[in-house]
Order: structure tokens, then C-alpha cells, then sequence
């Protein structure tokens, strides 16, 4: 079976900001291997309102929620000094 993800972007009032669920597949490993360890780089093009501490999370398979905390900054105008 195919997993169910859901993901949510929260502030730090744990307001969700952005969520949504999908699913996600991977190919099977070569015939032997047991366990698989997947890494995964996730891009966002997410306005967040403000600079600040914001978390993401997400459950697979309705599974334990994993959260990263993250911070945001103000970027840099192009050509201000």
C-alpha cells in the first residue's frame, strides 16, 4: 500500500499557516536489502508573514507527528547595501 502523508506549516501559536495530504512512493530496493534509509529535501515557496519561529510537521499513515522548528528571516531587497 501507498502511504498517506500530511504535512502543515505552523507558527509559534501553532496556528496552521499551510497543509495539505498526499502520498508518497518510493521503488523498491534491490532484492536483499531489508532496510532503507530515505533522506528527502523539501522545497517551499511558502509567504510567510512575518520573520520569526515556525514548525513543520508531519505523519505518515496517520502515524506520531515529527516537528521541525524553523526560523525565518527578512531577505535582503536585490541591490540594497
Amino acid at each position: 500500500p501507498i502511504p498517506s502523508t500530511q504535512a502543515t506549516i505552523l507558527d509559534e501559536d501553532d496556528t496552521e499557516l499551510l497543509g495539505g495530504e498526499g502520498s508518497v512512493q518510493f521503488g523498491e530496493p534491490p532484492a536483499g536489502v531489508t532496510e532503507v534509509e530515505a533522506g528527502a529535501v523539501l522545497v517551499f515557496d511558502v509567504p510567510l508573514p512575518r520573520a520569526g519561529a515556525f514548525a513543520f510537521e508531519i505523519a505518515i499513515d496517520g502515524g506520531g507527528v515529527t516537528r521541525v522548528p524553523l526560523t525565518a528571516g527578512r531577505a535582503k531587497a536585490i541591490g540594497a547595501h
